[in-house]
């Protein structure tokens, strides 16, 4: 199914270059097909147009194919040519942690955390997750280690500050 959806996006997309660029393939193409389902008049003014609905369709197909064969490549935890699977992996966590699965995202975090080059980033990813899960201990955690890691990171101390806070008023 993914080699299909790109194969389609490639055909789609050569069939709207040559929608555009060559007017008399068009016109040989449009004397095969003109009985069946186009008239010269309808096509000759609308090229432009079907050049650029070609194009969508192109993208969207290769979109999808490719998309499609990322994820699939994740899976089997193999590196693709166009993509690479740490930051494939931190954008699906990230799309979790915007779509409210926590869980799901604080699986993918602990997946990327030992093999990514941006471990604070990650971390940082994993202790605002953790504070939306209601968390706080874990996510405290989390920013404390990051203040080691960088000290004068003031993103990561202001929602330290605001954890403490938080905790200071349900004791109250």
């Amino acid at each position: 199914m993914i080699f299909l959806k790109l194969i389609f996006g490639i055909f789609f997309l050569f069939l709207g270059l040559i929608y555009l660029y060559k007017p008399n393939l068009v016109l040989a193409i449009n004397r095969i097909a003109r009985d069946i389902f186009f008239n010269d008049k309808t096509v000759l003014l609308e090229r432009k147009k079907l050049a650029i609905l070609l194009f969508c369709v192109a993208f969207i197909s290769l979109y999808m194919g490719l998309t499609s064969l990322a994820s699939f490549f994740e899976n089997q935890n193999k590196k693709i040519w166009f993509i690479e699977p740490i930051k494939y992996s931190m954008y699906i966590a990230t799309q979790d942690y915007y779509a409210g699965r926590y869980k799901s995202a604080i699986e993918r975090y602990i997946k990327i955390l030992p093999l990514s080059d941006d471990q604070q980033n990650v971390l940082k990813c994993m202790a605002f997750t953790y504070m939306e899960m209601g968390e706080k201990d874990k996510a405290k955690a989390l920013f404390d280690k990051l203040l080691q890691l960088d000290p004068d990171d003031q993103v990561v101390k202001i929602k330290l500050q605001k954890l403490k806070a938080n905790n200071e008023n349900k004791s109250n």
